[in-house]
């Protein structure tokens, strides 16, 4: 009875993992490679700088306050992906206003956007349905098991 009992919840332990237990070292290379791929230079940052994010489709060039938060958040991406080393040549590199450095204007762009950033992750995230009912099933395997244990083992006069 009590083999009939353990071999039962054994059964039931894979379904707490999804029934997929696998390793996780898994070769990253191609993931690595490809992330190696998108990442810029400082040149080519730069140039993004200057002729995309900075200049409106006329070539007229648009100010710090005029920039979409969209638009703030893909140079931001781009800018992120940067080294350290790119960073430096990037954040030195004279802006169109004179004596304003692009890492200048990235600061003021991260005052202007970074509350939009701070009020998305203040917003509570809440559990959909069917996780929520992975929960409740997961518990009352467990919980019933559990009773199923003690049962068992007070019937065989295992404890009292």
């Amino acid at each position: 009875m009590i083999k009939a009992l353990i071999v039962s919840i054994l059964m039931f332990f894979p379904l707490l993992f999804g029934g997929n237990i696998s390793h996780v070292s898994q070769n990253n290379q191609p993931f690595e490679q490809e992330i190696a791929k998108k990442m810029l230079n400082s040149n080519e940052f730069i140039t993004y700088w200057m002729n995309d994010f900075r200049l409106d489709d006329e070539g007229q060039k648009i100010a710090i306050c005029d920039i979409t938060y969209n638009e703030y958040t893909i140079m931001y991406s781009k800018y992120a992906e940067l080294n350290n080393a790119d960073r430096t040549v990037v954040d030195n590199t004279p802006d169109y206003e004179e004596g304003y450095t692009i890492k200048d204007s990235i600061l003021e762009l991260v005052r202007i956007h970074g509350n939009m950033n701070r009020k998305q992750e203040e917003t509570k995230q809440t559990l959909n349905q069917s996780t929520t009912i992975i929960i409740i099933v997961v518990i009352a395997v467990f919980g019933m098991s559990t009773i199923c244990v003690f049962f068992v083992l007070k019937n065989n006069n295992v404890i009292q």
